[in-house]
Order: structure tokens, then sequence, then C-alpha cells
């Protein structure tokens, strides 16, 4: 009880932050309690910080508890916790950002899916940041057949990390691009994009190459793919996409019409 008395005072005094392995969920457990006996609407900055961080902290440990013991119920637990953060201070997108991330873990149990995308999307930009988080959006909006907003945080992503984006994630944003048939609004992006990095992303010029070969526009095509081979040559990626054999293919066969 000392350890825990310790803990508030300085906590709640001068906010300090929650060591990983300083605390243990049952420590975690009973300040939340002590916290929830002393706030109210009125209460001090200090403790209504307190309370926010220990129950965030509280369902990070019940999300790591789940991955190694894989019981829902730890879940909703850990959602509980979490919901007292956001109800303290709901401007944090970081706590919406978590909330989506437990929902998805059991997505399939009675059916968390909007669940999940309603918290992701109340993060708003932190999705971004969060690579896996924004997998996971993605893999929800195409389980919803709401390709349309898939592409549309496709789009946000470009312009946010086109590095990332055109090497980790390329196959899937051409799938969705291709499924929404936005071909046109995808290659103006890429344009911009390839003005901004030249030979840094050679994958910009394969994604114009392959869009342009879904418009059967031979002559970009080529045009795409000649960039895009003279740009690997300097980039240390040297990934091999799905789409790269197609477009080979589709330009062996038209240089031999053209023969």
């Amino acid at each position: 009880m000392k350890k825990l008395i310790l803990f508030l005072v300085f906590f709640v005094l001068y906010g300090q932050a929650i060591d990983d392995d300083q605390y243990s969920y049952e420590d975690l457990i009973r300040i939340q309690t002590i916290l929830l006996d002393s706030y109210s609407s009125n209460s001090d900055q200090s403790i209504a910080l307190s309370l926010s961080e220990v129950s965030f902290k509280i369902a990070e440990l019940l999300m790591q508890s789940y991955i190694e013991n894989n019981d829902p119920s730890i879940i909703k637990d850990a959602v509980d916790s979490l919901d007292i953060s956001i109800s303290i201070f709901p401007e944090n997108k970081n706590y919406y950002l978590l909330k989506g991330d437990l929902f998805y873990i059991i997505k399939q149990y009675d059916a968390f899916y909007l669940d999940a995308m309603r918290a992701y999307e109340y993060s708003e930009d932190e999705i971004l940041e969060s690579k896996e988080s924004f997998v996971s959006l993605i893999d929800l909006y195409t389980n919803q057949e709401l390709y349309s907003e898939a592409f549309l945080l496709i789009r946000e992503m470009l312009l946010f990390d086109s590095h990332w984006l055109l090497n980790e994630f390329f196959d899937m944003t051409i799938s969705l691009t291709l499924q929404t048939n936005n071909q046109k609004i995808l290659l103006e992006d890429l344009n911009m994009l390839a003005d901004q990095y030249n030979v840094e992303i050679p994958n910009i010029y394969l994604a114009q190459s392959y869009l342009s070969l879904s418009l059967n526009n031979y002559e970009l095509v080529k045009k795409s793919h000649k960039k895009y081979e003279a740009a690997k040559i300097f980039s240390e990626n040297l990934n091999h996409s799905n789409q790269e054999d197609s477009i080979l293919n589709y330009l062996n066969t038209m240089a031999q019409l053209y023969e």
C-alpha cells in the first residue's frame, strides 16, 4: 500500500509517466480504484490526468494479456478501462486508436466490425502514424465492401507516407484503386509525387505503369515502365511486385503487335 500511495503522490503532483514494469496489473487496478473514488468533473487536473493514464495503461496490459491467453472477455475489460480515459480526455486521439485495435482483435466475436471502424475513424490522423492500425482499418473497410472509404484512406496515406505505402502496401493500393475505378485520380496524385521524389521511390512509376495498363494506354505504360527501370538502379528497395510481371507481359505483347 505504501508503494501505491507514493505513486499517487508523485504522479498526481508531478505527472510522472508509468514505467512498463514498475507496477503490476493488480497495482494499477488498485490505483485506478482509489483515483475513481477521488475523481469528479470538478477534480483537479492532475487527478484527471492520473486516472486517464492509469486506465489507458490497464487497457494496454489487458491487450497484451489477450494476446497471451486468447480470452475475448479480457478485451471487453480493456475497452471498459479505456472508456474511462476517453470520458476524461475525449480529445486524445491515441485513446481511440487503441480502442480500434482492441475491437479489431475481437471483430469475429459479436461482430465488432462497426465498433472497430468507428473507433479508428475517431482517431483521425493518428491512424496514419500506426501502420498496423491503418492496415486493420483497410481490412475492415474491404470486409464490409466499403471500397470508396478504403480508397480515400489510401490517398491520405499516399500523401502522409508515400515511401511506406508504395513499398510495403503496393499491391493492395493498386487493387483498391482498380476496385473503385479511380485510376485517373491516383495517376494525378502519383504525377505530383513523381515531381517531388524523382528516383527515390521507383514504385511511383510502377504504379503509373500498371494503372495506365488498366486504361489500355500503351504509350504511358511504356514510358512509366522505362522510368521505373531507371529509378530502380538507384533504389535499395528490390521488392518484386505481382504487377511487374503483368506489365512486362503486356509490353512484350504490345511490342509484337507494333512490330
